[in-house]
C-alpha cells in the first residue's frame, strides 16, 4: 500500500468516525467530552506538573554540592545520631579537577534546611573517603543531606574553629559509635 493510499484510508476512517460521533445528540456530547478530557488532561499536567523540591543553596562561597540520601532501617526514628554519610567514596577526580581541596578542608554537610552538620572524616585517602555526620534526627523514611565542596579560600576547620560562626567539625566518637 502506497503512502497516498494510506492517507486516503486514514481520511476515510476519520470521516466515518466523525459521522458516527455526530449522528445523535448523545454521541456528540460524549464525543465532545472525550476530546476535552484527552486534550485537557495532558495540558493540565504540563501546566501544573509537580516540581521537584530542593533545598536552597546553603552558602555562595561553595561552588558544588551533592545530595546524599540517608536511610534508617532501625524501625524507629533516630535522634542526635552519627550516620556514615560517605562510605568509600572516590573523590580523586574532583580533587584532580580542582573542585575540592586535597585535604578535604572545604568539605561541609548540611541538612535539608541549610543547617550545618558536625562531621568527621574517618578515612581521607582521596580514592576512598569515609565521613560521618551527626544528624539531629533521622526518620524511618530517611532524610536528604547535602555535601558542599569547592571553596578554594577556606582553610581546614578544627574542633576549636568557631570564628566563622558556621561550623564545628569534630564529633565525639564515643556517642553512637
Amino acid at each position: 500500500m502506497s503512502s497516498k493510499q494510506l492517507k486516503k484510508l486514514i481520511l476515510r476512517k476519520l470521516i466515518e468516525i466523525l459521522k458516527w460521533c455526530t449522528a445523535t445528540r448523545f454521541r456528540r456530547v460524549v464525543s465532545s467530552l472525550t476530546i476535552v478530557a484527552l486534550v485537557a488532561g495532558p495540558i493540565s499536567y504540563i501546566v501544573f506538573k509537580p516540581k521537584p523540591t530542593s533545598a536552597a543553596w546553603w552558602n555562595d562561597l561553595w561552588q558544588y554540592r551533592k545530595p546524599i540520601a540517608m536511610t534508617n532501617s532501625s524501625g524507629s526514628n533516630l535522634t542526635d545520631f552519627q550516620v556514615k554519610a560517605l562510605s568509600g567514596v572516590n573523590l580523586s577526580a574532583d580533587i584532580s579537577a580542582g573542585k575540592i581541596k586535597s585535604d578535604l578542608g572545604d568539605l561541609r554537610f548540611t541538612d535539608i534546611n541549610g543547617e550545618t552538620l558536625p562531621y568527621w572524616v574517618e578515612d581521607s585517602t582521596t580514592s576512598s573517603v569515609d565521613a560521618w555526620v551527626r544528624m539531629s534526627s533521622v526518620p524511618t523514611s530517611g532524610a536528604t543531606i547535602y555535601m558542599y565542596y569547592g571553596n578554594p579560600i577556606l582553610r581546614s576547620p578544627t574542633s576549636q574553629d568557631s570564628s566563622s560562626g558556621l561550623i564545628i567539625t569534630k564529633l565525639c566518637k564515643e556517642k553512637n559509635p
